[in-house]
């Protein structure tokens, strides 16, 4: 593959693998070596599992119009995309904890309203009501909850 005089810091491969017979997957596989060797920068979209993990150092898989970026081979990708999914079904499940406890509360308040400190568990009430609206909302990676006026730029990004 020459480019002429023309200097190449980037290929990109589609599919690389379709069509070719295993002669054509060992120069391919070659020529990937060559430029990874001259600090090139390789982009292989491609199905071909042994290809991604022998010849790949970052994935970036895309999925429901999310781009998610994981460093090291393909069977590498796999073990951190299972840990983040368990990770996210933990956090989904502490928060649907968390919010049916908040509603339980809610409920117990309603019930044992009556009474000579009505005023203030009315009070406890919408105080509660108020912390379930703002619960599970969208927090930033260190921990705050999400807002436009500290974000900039009214977009969030996981």
């Amino acid at each position: 593959m020459s480019a002429g005089n023309l200097k190449i810091f980037f290929y990109a491969y589609y599919k690389a693998t379709n069509m070719l017979d295993i002669r054509g997957i060992f120069q391919l596989r070659a020529l990937i070596a060559m430029a990874q060797e001259k600090e090139k920068i390789v982009l292989i979209v491609s199905h071909d599992v042994d290809l991604v993990n022998d010849c790949c150092s970052h994935v970036i898989h895309f999925a429901n119009s999310n781009l998610e970026y994981y460093e090291g081979g393909y069977y590498e990708f796999l073990v951190i995309k299972r840990q983040r999914e368990e990770h996210r079904l933990k956090e989904h499940n502490a928060l649907a904890k968390q919010r049916n406890a908040l509603v339980d509360t809610i409920e117990n308040l309603k019930k044992n309203k009556a009474g000579k400190h009505g005023r203030k568990k009315t009070g406890a009430i919408a105080s509660r009501k108020k912390k379930l609206e703002r619960h599970g909302l969208m927090k930033n990676k260190n921990g705050h909850r999400w807002t436009v006026q500290n974000a900039g730029t009214g977009m969030f990004y996981s």
